[in-house]
């Protein structure tokens, strides 16, 4: 048994559904924010 199933075997309970959300929230809005970065650079880029 690996480390990451041995912590997964520890886990009591399974992670709220809230908490996933907000994981889920975090995950597309740095997507989002890096994907508005390239798209300046890009254009920078282009500008130049």
């Amino acid at each position: 048994m690996n480390h990451a199933s041995t912590q997964l075997a520890e886990l009591e309970t399974p992670i709220p559904s809230t908490k996933i959300n907000e994981i889920a929230e975090i995950y597309k809005s740095s997507t989002l924010l890096l994907n508005v970065c390239i798209s300046i650079k890009v254009y920078h880029n282009n500008v130049n």
